[in-house]
């Protein structure tokens, strides 16, 4: 087997920067003149400052989490190589995951946004890594609502979902072929 590297894309991740300042933006403007956005669907002027200040909360946090991955982080978003995957692609990422505690790997779909979901035979070894409160809470809701904690999505790499999806269940694949599972 071949070890993949796929890198952060930067561009995408501008984007998602932009994106996050638009909606600060937005959010301000929801704080400091709410009357301007009454219409008959949001009619109270309270829940229009209460959603401007929680998108400046939310997104200013977004932003602090891609400007870390913008100007901070160097390195590989994923790689994929006989012994397993090493993720680094969002920010719950749990790192390194062998191939022998994967079980499957499926698709799933939010509205608009592809992912992988990675099954593990021991889920709670990943929802409890000491690398941030946040990141763990993040963990534990993926464990919730898909049954694992590990979720892959192309957003911020140099690939396309459907590449990314082909390279890991055609690893993952290989490996069950070399080891019989």
């Amino acid at each position: 087997m071949s070890k993949i590297e796929i890198f952060i894309s930067k561009k995408k991740v501008i984007i998602q920067f932009f994106i996050a300042l638009l909606f600060i933006f937005l959010g301000i403007l929801f704080i400091f003149y709410p009357k301007e956005f009454v219409s008959p669907v949001f009619k109270s002027v309270f829940l229009i400052r209460l959603s401007g200040i929680l998108s400046v909360l939310f997104f200013g946090a977004v932003i602090l989490i891609i400007s870390k991955e913008l100007f901070v982080i160097k390195k590989k978003g994923l790689v994929i190589d006989e012994y397993g995957i090493i993720d680094h692609s969002n920010y719950s990422s749990v790192g390194e995951i062998k191939w022998d505690d994967v079980i499957s790997i499926k698709k799933n779909q939010v509205m608009s946004t592809k992912f992988l979901l990675v099954y593990v035979k021991k889920p709670k070894v990943y929802l409890y890594l000491t690398d941030g409160i946040i990141k763990n809470k993040l963990r534990k809701l993926n464990m919730r609502y898909y049954g694992t904690p590990i979720t892959i999505s192309s957003s911020s790499l140099k690939c396309d979902f459907n590449q990314l999806e082909n390279d890991l269940k055609k690893s993952f694949e290989e490996y069950k072929m070399r080891n019989y599972i």
